[in-house]
């Protein structure tokens, strides 16, 4: 056999052995952003932590708590848990929990606000979460629009509702993907733990597992994502989002936090409309999207004061 055709060989080979690689890498990304029934362990060195929530459970046992579902535009069945306060007030704090999360990680935290502010509680599961249907999540793409149905949700309910935003993490990634959509109903926003743009971000957390092959795979996640479920995290929807913001926001972050640097604490200030109160916090401790629970008087002094501020509470 000719020498030349050995190396053509050699190199198809290999040339075939790489494509082989990457669409691997690529599929397996692709799940472990997208997909409900995929475990981003496997992609993502993500930190479970037991958490103490007998006070939340006993606060919800105490209240009354309806079931509410909305529609969102493409079809899907999004399940929350809404609790009355028991004094009767249009103000609402709708919840978003993070990236697999639940409606139930929030409930700590609005048990505490229960006690210094007479409000009625949203917690809602995002799509592919809990109750909700869905298999495929967006990185906030899909999930911004969902928040806007909620919202309208509540203004059918309630036509005189004031709205507080709360969220963490991919949560408050959702808010700020929303803030130029969002109309007066809402008088202000919390983003804890947001990333700035779901596609670079995406690539910071695979990095950890696939080192520097997690840029390659994230191309090809990226491009499945395009052609399966018609979104593109390369659309940089959350920075024209922020620049058009007409609504008071609050940004938190921790000066521990590995999964999502604090880096994206001053991308997401800096890209907010200068017109409109904006403030951040950076806490030295606190895990991932766990600043309450390692800095809990405090954290909760901070939304407080800016409550008081963006004037969402008298």
């Amino acid at each position: 056999m000719p020498i030349w055709l050995i190396l053509v060989i050699v190199i198809a080979s290999l040339l075939l052995i790489t494509l082989l690689i990457w669409l691997f890498l690529s599929f397996s990304l692709f799940h472990a952003c997208f997909d409900r029934n995929y475990s981003p362990s496997r992609i993502f060195n993500d930190e479970r932590i037991e958490l103490d929530h007998s006070k939340g459970d006993n606060w919800l046992e105490a209240h009354k708590v309806e079931g509410v579902k909305c529609l969102s535009k493409d079809g899907l069945h999004l399940v929350g848990s809404l609790v009355i306060n028991q004094e009767q007030t249009s103000l609402y704090v709708i919840a978003i929990h993070g990236f697999h999360g639940l409606w139930t990680s929030h409930v700590e935290l609005m048990s505490e606000l229960d006690e210094r502010i007479k409000a009625n509680y949203l917690l809602i599961n995002q799509r592919g979460s809990g109750l909700s249907e869905g298999r495929w999540t967006s990185m906030g793409v899909k999930e911004k629009e969902d928040l806007l149905q909620w919202i309208e949700f509540l203004k059918k309910r309630d036509p005189k509702c004031k709205i507080i935003l709360y969220g963490a993490s991919l949560g408050g990634s959702t808010i700020l993907m929303s803030l130029d959509k969002i109309d007066e109903h809402v008088c202000c926003g919390i983003a804890d733990s947001a990333f700035a743009d779901p596609y670079e971000q995406t690539i910071y957390t695979a990095s950890k597992s696939l080192k520097g092959l997690a840029r390659p795979a994230m191309w090809g996640a990226n491009l499945l994502a395009q052609l399966f479920l018609h979104i593109n995290l390369k659309d940089q929807t959350e920075e024209k989002a922020e620049r058009n913001n007409k609504t008071p926001i609050l940004l938190i972050h921790s000066a521990e936090d590995n999964f999502i640097p604090p880096l994206n604490l001053e991308k997401n200030y800096e890209r907010l409309n200068d017109k409109m109160l904006k403030e951040k916090r950076l806490f030295e401790h606190g895990k991932h999207a766990l600043i309450f629970w390692s800095n809990r008087q405090e954290y909760l002094k901070t939304v407080l004061d800016f409550l008081n501020e963006s004037r969402a509470i008298d």
